[in-house]
């Protein structure tokens, strides 16, 4: 794992490690999308890593004299780029914020596409039959089918039905449990490396070292996340070393 005592930026993998435990801590997170932050203009939305940073400090100030904090940096050469980097991290530690951010970059890029699109001629035939959904459909199909179970449940009982219903119920619950079993080998299993700056104690420390050799400097396709705490002891726990020759 990286050695995260001393406040800087290191170039590291982050990927899932163990019990990442219950964490309380605040996220701040800064976009090309957020106003204010990001440089809205007609061919996009733009965020420079010192901008993102220099918003984040802001953030930390109002942490207090202590705590710790955690920066995950993403960056891509161009807009697609960026989302790719984006679906890494969130492979990885699905935030919800991040998840926000990815849809706002790809409805960006796709609105770029839409622009250059000539519209198509009016059709005038009837579209493809597709099955409709809606809400209120949806719920009397649901209360059909509760009435129904209802209506079974008040007629004869059935040792037999009672066994057949408890198998169902077990082969169920294993395959539950199997599945869940599998998709925790599968995330932990997922990488991405990312710029990430940790500081722990005086804010003050921090604040200077985050400023200090902001990564990526030329980018304007950027986003950062901000984790602060007490303890961000499962986020470090996520944190590595970088090595190049592993490919990952």
């Amino acid at each position: 794992m990286a050695d995260v005592n001393e406040a800087g930026w290191k170039y590291s993998k982050v990927a899932l490690s163990g019990d990442i435990g219950q964490l309380n801590c605040g996220i701040s997170t800064a976009h090309p999308y957020l106003y204010g932050v990001g440089q809205q203009t007609d061919s996009g939305n733009y965020l420079s890593p010192v901008n993102a940073v220099t918003f984040l400090a802001g953030q930390l100030v109002k942490a207090g004299d202590y705590s710790e904090a955690i920066i995950f940096l993403i960056s891509g050469d161009s807009e697609a780029d960026f989302v790719s980097q984006l679906k890494g991290v969130i492979d990885v530690l699905p935030v919800p914020s991040l998840t926000q951010i990815k849809r706002l970059a790809e409805s960006s890029a796709q609105l770029a596409v839409e622009k250059m699109i000539i519209p198509a001629p009016l059709n005038a035939e009837l579209s493809s039959s597709a099955p409709l959904s809606v809400a209120s459909m949806r719920s009397a199909a649901n209360a059909l089918a509760v009435k129904k179970a209802q209506d079974d449940a008040a007629g004869r009982f059935s040792l037999e039905k009672l066994k057949q219903s408890v198998a169902g119920f077990s082969d169920l619950r294993d395959g539950m449990l199997s599945e869940i079993a599998s998709g925790l080998e599968e995330l932990r299993g997922k990488s991405a490396n990312v710029w990430v700056f940790s500081g722990q104690g005086s804010v003050i420390n921090s604040l200077a070292a985050m400023m200090k050799g902001i990564p990526l400097a030329t980018s304007v396709h950027c986003a950062a996340v901000m984790f602060t705490g007490d303890d961000l002891t499962g986020i470090r726990g996520m944190i590595h070393e970088y090595e190049s020759n592993t490919g990952t």
